[in-house]
């Protein structure tokens, strides 16, 4: 393997909120660190301010368990990650949580976190000495006692040069909100966009990169080594179609030179039953009380690769079930009840990940 990029420290970040009551909101902050940078601090301050002038300050705490290493490799190199002091890169992840009085009548909210400092990039060439940015906003008057939506996929995916990357960024909403999804600049500071290099920007992070603004998918074929700065921002909206929160999610791909052939997209949906109406290769359409099953089948052209599948579906569709089937070729079998609380555009993720060694694929 070669071509991996060294750290300064954040690969990545991401907030969210649960209302818990009477204006009270838990919020998360997930930080992605690179173990080849500086240790994680046992707190993180987070900024507050509001549409009505208030502007204040809380320490939030690591949560027991914070730490743990989500490193994209292989069972066996695994011991050898740069978190254990061996030469593979590695990566953790730690949360922070605090609890937030946001009081009425001040309806539009901005919770913020910056530190120092991000991993060298392709992208952006002055990042390891930049700053690192995010926040999210919150209506609390317009839609009262609401969650964010939330992250679920791997943040810092290693990619390979020259094949074709298919990522979801796995977010759901808790309420049943509609999402939209766009790119934005990465930031040092609230206003202050970082400087990217010739032929990139927040718009544009990766050479060809698209990104659907209703499901999150991401898609484009690299064509340089290195680490790749990308931000995106979701919005929620409620039944009346009013924008109700921010949240974002600032990381980073890498760009790695591989000799694993990564896993095959489905050519579709297959095997489809119940009552859904199937209205492109990956969606269906159906009605409250509507029922489906369907099967998504992964192969990979390296024979002795064994997939795992994986899925948030059953975050996004309450009730449904998810199993898989076979290893080479792999079959998901997804299947669900239609219930009220659901959001009318609902887009779930299926993941498949390889056994390649020493990174997974």
């Amino acid at each position: 393997m070669t071509g991996l990029v060294s750290a300064s420290h954040i690969s990545g970040v991401d907030i969210s909120w649960t209302c818990v009551g009477n204006n009270y909101y838990q919020v998360t902050l997930n930080l992605f660190r690179d173990c080849s940078g500086i240790t994680m601090s046992s707190t993180q301050e987070l900024d507050v301010t509001s549409d009505c002038g208030q502007s204040f300050s809380v320490t939030m705490n690591q949560v027991p368990g914070s730490g743990q290493e989500i490193s994209q490799l292989c069972t066996s190199v695994l011991p050898q990650s740069d978190c254990n002091n061996g030469g593979y890169p590695g990566m953790e992840h730690y949360t922070y949580q605090a609890t937030v009085f946001l009081f009425p009548p001040c309806d539009g909210w901005t919770l913020a976190w910056t530190d120092c400092c991000r991993n060298p990039s392709v992208n952006v060439p002055t990042s390891s000495v930049d700053d690192i940015y995010a926040d999210v906003t919150v209506n609390t008057v317009t839609a009262p006692c609401n969650d964010s939506p939330v992250f679920t996929a791997q943040p810092i995916p290693f990619v390979c040069l020259g094949q074709p990357v298919n990522y979801s960024f796995g977010v759901y909403d808790p309420d049943g909100d509609s999402l939209a999804y766009t790119f934005i600049d990465a930031r040092v500071g609230a206003s202050n966009s970082m400087v990217y290099g010739a032929g990139f920007s927040g718009q544009v992070p990766v050479t060809g990169v698209t990104l659907d603004p209703f499901t999150g998918a991401v898609n484009f074929t690299p064509n340089l080594v290195g680490n790749y700065i990308v931000v995106v921002q979701v919005e929620e909206y409620d039944d009346n179609d009013q924008l109700i929160g921010t949240v974002m999610r600032d990381m980073q791909f890498t760009v790695i030179n591989c000799t694993n052939t990564v896993p095959d997209l489905p050519p579709g949906i297959a095997n489809l039953s119940g009552d859904a109406t199937q209205t492109g290769p990956y969606s269906l359409e159906l009605c409250l009380q509507d029922q489906f099953c369907l099967d998504l089948v992964f192969t990979d052209a390296d024979p002795n690769d064994v997939l795992t599948l994986s899925s948030n579906v059953d975050l996004v569709l309450p009730g449904a079930t998810f199993v898989q089937t076979g290893t080479n070729p792999a079959t998901a079998t997804i299947c669900w009840t239609a219930v009220p609380g659901t959001s009318t555009l609902a887009a779930f993720s299926v993941e498949a990940e390889d056994n390649a060694c020493p990174v997974t694929g």
